[in-house]
């Protein structure tokens, strides 16, 4: 009785671990802190990003496989990185110390996926 009790709260720790680096990034059983509404954009802006380098991927893997026409999610995918560097530049000079370093970090993965898909 008393492993079964132990191994559902093994279960439910290991669930509240998950949960809270799923949706704060940090691994840890309680929150300390909410995130303030910077880095709230930061991480919808990081999630945006990934999101469109996938798309752009995407576009050219069909482009390749099927030979039909994708350059329009290409561009789509293309114009929404250059909003995402916009925000990214307006974020960057009205933000907290910590945040400029994390936006920082955003500018260098957008560079690098900017670089990559034959963005200037």
């Amino acid at each position: 009785m008393a492993k079964r009790v132990l191994a559902v709260i093994v279960a439910l720790a290991a669930a509240l671990l998950a949960y809270n680096f799923l949706t704060t990034g940090n691994l840890t059983l309680i929150p300390g802190a909410t995130l303030s509404a910077e880095e709230k954009e930061l991480a919808d802006l990081e999630e945006k990003l990934k999101q469109e380098v996938r798309q752009f991927a995407q576009a050219g893997r069909a482009a390749g496989l099927s030979g039909v026409d994708t350059t329009a999610s290409a561009e789509a995918a293309r114009v929404e990185i250059e909003k995402i560097q916009r925000r990214l530049d307006e974020l960057e000079r009205k933000a907290s110390a910590t945040v400029k370093a994390k936006v920082r970090k955003l500018e260098q993965e957008l560079r690098e996926a900017k670089e990559s898909m034959g963005i200037r």
